[in-house]
């Protein structure tokens, strides 16, 4: 168990780093004001992962990016709104992107699952507990108040959801039984990082990796005996 452990921290740190790479190409190839855009939009991200909505304001992004407002305003004329649905659509495409990077023939879908517990546990760690879901706060916070940020948080998650729901899908479990085993997954990991911080431990994360790779294996493997009797 505990060279399980390991090897799961070892890959998540190894989808860190690999995420970070490609962030960094990403950056590169872009024009300088692609890049001026896309800082404000990483800052924002990062505030609003660490704050919430109400929590961060446009003086707090403008200095942790370094741009002038009048930048900020001719990238995003709609403002503070309109920044934080570009910043849920990055931190979500980023969070997909790490998932699809465990999606192999090699790794099963609960490993894969525990694998990104492990990632998101060690997110929290790095950042002393202060970087939860990058949606969840904002969902809690703005969703009722902005009908825009609702229905980009709703995007983002079920971008998530379908992601988990296809892995177990190619695999060959029902869509049916897929799609109910997604909104557990997903619901699990997002109750499990709010835990993680009230707790100041990753703790909960750890054991929720655990079971949903428990679960994966059992709903595939019950799958297998009933299509072998059928």
């Amino acid at each position: 168990m505990a060279t399980s452990s390991k090897a799961t921290s070892s890959k998540a740190a190894s989808i860190k780093a690999a995420s970070i790479k490609a962030a960094s190409i990403k950056e590169s190839a872009l024009s300088k004001g692609a890049r001026s855009r896309a800082r404000v939009i990483a800052a924002a991200a990062n505030l609003l992962q660490r704050r919430g909505y109400n929590g961060t304001g446009i003086s707090e992004i403008l200095k942790a990016s370094a741009t002038p407002k009048g930048s900020l305003y001719f990238h995003f004329p709609g403002g503070k709104e309109e920044l934080t649905i570009a910043a849920l659509k990055e931190s979500g495409t980023d969070f997909g992107d790490k998932l699809r990077l465990l999606i192999t023939p090699e790794t099963s879908p609960g490993h894969a699952l525990q694998i990104a517990s492990g990632a998101l546990a060690q997110e929290l760690v790095s950042s002393g507990f202060e970087k939860g879901c990058p949606l969840a706060t904002v969902t809690l916070e703005a969703a009722a108040a902005s009908e825009s940020i609702r229905q980009t948080c709703e995007e983002q998650f079920r971008g998530w959801h379908e992601l988990i729901e296809a892995m177990l899908v190619a695999r060959g479990l029902p869509a049916t039984d897929a799609d109910e085993f997604a909104v557990t997954a997903l619901s699990s990991l997002e109750g499990a990082m709010l835990l993680c911080r009230a707790y100041r431990s990753t703790e909960p994360l750890e054991k929720v990796g655990k079971q949903l790779r428990r679960m994966a294996e059992h709903l595939l493997a019950s799958h297998d005996v009933n299509e072998r009797r059928a």
